[in-house]
């Protein structure tokens, strides 16, 4: 639910959607107290004209499943619903979603006759004198029947040694060739006194085809240097103040 929040502006609807489905999965005590007691049970909406639609909105969870509770027994009636007894993998996704979830993992950028996807292999921090591995998943995307060398290089910051080598090369060839997905690896690795970030720069240039026009994908790594601040909500403040963090 807190993934969904951040995806985007306006993802309330997304958070309440997987919230529901958590409840019906597991019940209402799945969620911990510090999750519902500042939410309590009433609906509370901006959205809709109270004025107009008053008396016909539910006031509570408890109002709104009673409503959906009863809609849900006339539409077992009116589309006989009531003798179904097929199976729950019935309502399972398709294989090939799986590969849609994998992208909430990756960084997608999209070149002309390229997609290449970065995977950070987990957070993107790196510590003092732990290798830390990322992946870059190339898929050849032209609409041209060819096959490619793809040449790499690894931009960095003084101090960081990078496993196996900056420079590496890959062949791509078409999707319909058999291996139009190839995977590359790379650990990066600090032994020096880390600083606050590490800022690189990968380099991906066809060989031969495609214009040889660079590709450059950057991205950052973090550390752990420095000292955590906690940090407390205000909750409260003059009318139409909004919360602000309070170190």
């Amino acid at each position: 639910m807190c993934t969904a929040v951040n995806y985007g502006e306006d993802t309330d609807c997304t958070a309440g959607t997987i919230a529901a489905l958590y409840g019906m999965m597991y019940g209402r005590d799945v969620f911990e107290e510090k999750w519902t007691k500042p939410i309590g049970n009433k609906l509370v909406t901006i959205s809709i004209d109270l004025f107009l639609m008053y008396g016909k909105i539910p006031k509570t969870v408890e109002e709104l499943t009673e409503r959906v509770t009863v809609l849900y027994e006339k539409a077992q009636k009116e589309f006989g619903l009531t003798g179904w007894s097929g199976n729950v993998e019935d309502f399972y996704a398709k294989p090939y979603f799986r590969n849609i979830y994998r992208e909430m993992n990756v960084v997608r950028f999209e070149f002309p006759g390229l997609n290449i996807r970065l995977d950070y292999c987990g957070d993107p921090v790196i510590r003092r004198g732990e290798p830390k591995k990322i992946k870059f998943i190339l898929s050849n995307k032209s609409k041209y029947v060819t096959s490619d060398r793809v040449n790499v290089y690894l931009y960095g910051r003084e101090g960081c040694e990078i496993l196996p080598q900056k420079e590496q090369n890959i062949f791509l060839s078409m999707a319909h060739m058999g291996d139009g997905i190839r995977e590359l690896e790379y650990e990066i690795l600090v032994e020096e006194p880390l600083r606050a970030s590490y800022r690189f720069v990968a380099e991906f240039v066809f060989e031969e085809n495609k214009n040889n026009c660079p590709m450059e994908v950057p991205f950052v790594l973090l550390s752990e240097a420095g000292q955590t601040v906690p940090v407390v909500w205000e909750k409260k403040g003059p009318a139409c103040t909004p919360n602000l963090p309070r170190v």
